[in-house]
């Protein structure tokens, strides 16, 4: 086990792209705390500055999905790469315990994304507070609301990426576990809502999701439902819990593939 663990992390990090992707979304997340928290006095016109909730941040800024996307290349890449380039049979003839290693990739790669979205959440508010300095504002940081938000987006991040490499482990394409995701996410399920919603209820609305008050369909969504786990309103945790379904739906077929079928 501890040999197969040395060569997932040589693996890990000798891909340029791993450094790359690990840290993109830590940039991003400074520009949008630092911006989301200048421009903060804007919710206090004439004021001595805003105070915003820290779970604001959280719920209304993009960053937890940006850094999933940015995370999702990573956790794909850990077997897509080995597929595209037939290192998995390299893998594999080292290592025939198959099940073992795709436990190794998991766990490893499970655990960092989770540091992955401690640091841009560290990052985000760090930034923002950084930003809401010269305006006289502050963060208000309510552990009662926003320490169960943090955990709830942690693994919004863990499941996102997840979800990519389940897809990829089930193609084998690399290209399908990072873009359907995506697509999914920011394209298809959006209209499928807005659709629904002009059909059941006349016209949709807008922020994050509260499915708990929607159509049965679209708790169902899985980026959908995910994306709710971060909203402060509704039910967050039902949501979460049927992204954590869907993962799950997908994860189970991509391991007995991986075990039955050829390299």
């Amino acid at each position: 086990m501890s040999g197969l663990i040395r060569y997932e992390w040589l693996r890990l990090t000798t891909i340029r792209s791993t450094w790359i992707m690990l840290a993109t979304p830590i940039v991003l997340t400074a520009v949008v705390g630092w911006l989301f928290g200048y421009f903060s006095d804007s919710l206090d016109p004439g004021g001595d500055g805003a105070t915003v909730s820290f779970g604001l941040l959280i719920s209304a800024s993009p960053v937890m999905t940006l850094a999933a996307v940015f995370l999702s290349v990573v956790f794909a890449q850990s077997i897509g790469q080995e597929y595209r380039h037939g290192l998995i049979r390299v893998t594999l003839t080292q290592f025939p315990h198959r099940s073992r290693v795709l436990v190794v990739k998991i766990v490893m790669m499970g655990i960092l994304m989770l540091v992955m979205a401690v640091i841009v959440v560290a990052v985000l508010w760090g930034a923002a507070i950084v930003g809401i300095a010269p305006t006289g504002g502050s963060i208000q940081y309510v552990a009662a609301i926003d320490n169960p938000l943090i955990v709830r987006a942690l693994l919004y991040v863990l499941i996102f990426t997840m979800i990519a490499f389940a897809i990829t482990m089930i193609t084998r394409i690399i290209q399908l576990g990072i873009i359907l995701p995506i697509v999914l996410a920011l394209l298809v399920e959006p209209i499928v809502r807005v659709i629904v919603l002009i059909a059941t209820m006349g016209g949709g609305g807008g922020g994050q999701p509260d499915i708990s008050s929607e159509p049965l369909i679209l708790r169902l969504l899985p980026f959908t439902s995910g994306q709710s786990a971060l909203a402060t309103t509704g039910d967050p945790w039902q949501g979460l819990m049927v992204f954590a379904i869907w993962c799950a739906l997908l994860l189970i077929p991509g391991w007995i593939l991986f075990v039955r079928r050829d390299a």
